[in-house]
């Protein structure tokens, strides 16, 4: 299980994006469900644009400066690989240039801001394959409403709620475990005072690391 955003994203660059992987990257950095929300709207409403408007240049091609976009999608872990995942590429003559002046900004102590035009390939705008990638999207959004529910019914993080469905495919079957996670989500005052006290946005994240393993759970749970 891999226990970190840099290592998800890390991986999907080399696999190249899947639609799947990426939106599984998106849904872990964003901070709170109204973020997410925001996040699978705008990729919707790119697809369902596309397949409803296939020839209208304006929805094949988007830019990743876009003020708009950047705060809604591409400032987010998985955001710019949701995009790719789709189909949206970008020049290789502009991905050159970018990369020469990141290293220019970089020299100067600098950061270069990213602006770049993408744009999707006739290949990538199928009905099937468009009708696939919305249903991919929808299923995260609902996702992210059900752990939003979650959160704020049971006083819970977003961010562990929304995992919560990754924590249960490591569990499996093992009704031992799947019991000791909800006891200790829900009945250890001790674990949930951690979750929300002034150190859980340090402890947060390497707890969802230990919990995405069968190993990792055993060894919390026994903590």
């Amino acid at each position: 299980q891999l226990a970190s955003n840099d290592e998800l994203g890390g991986a999907i660059n080399e696999m190249g994006p899947s639609l799947g992987a990426a939106l599984d990257l998106l849904k872990r950095s964003c901070e709170d469900a109204a973020a997410l929300e925001a996040a699978c709207s705008a990729l919707l409403s790119l697809v369902r644009n596309l397949a409803q408007r296939p020839e209208e240049e304006r929805y094949r091609t988007l830019r990743t400066g876009s003020p708009a976009l950047r705060e809604r999608l591409t400032r987010h872990a998985g955001g710019l690989l949701s995009l790719e995942a789709i189909g949206f590429r970008a020049d290789q003559e502009e991905l050159r240039a970018r990369e020469g002046r990141r290293a220019e900004a970089k020299e100067e102590g600098g950061e270069e801001e990213e602006d770049l035009e993408l744009r999707i390939g006739d290949e990538a705008r199928g009905a099937a394959a468009l009708r696939r990638a919305e249903q991919l999207i929808a299923t995260a959004q609902r996702e992210g409403r059900a752990a939003s529910g979650l959160a704020t019914e049971h006083e819970l993080p977003f961010a562990l709620c929304v995992a919560l469905p990754s924590i249960r495919a490591v569990i499996g079957g093992d009704s031992e475990l799947a019991s000791g996670l909800t006891k200790l989500l829900l009945q250890n005052d001790e674990f949930r005072a951690v979750l929300s006290g002034p150190a859980a946005e340090v402890a947060l994240p390497s707890i969802l690391g230990m919990l995405r393993s069968q190993a990792g759970l055993r060894g919390v749970l026994e903590y």
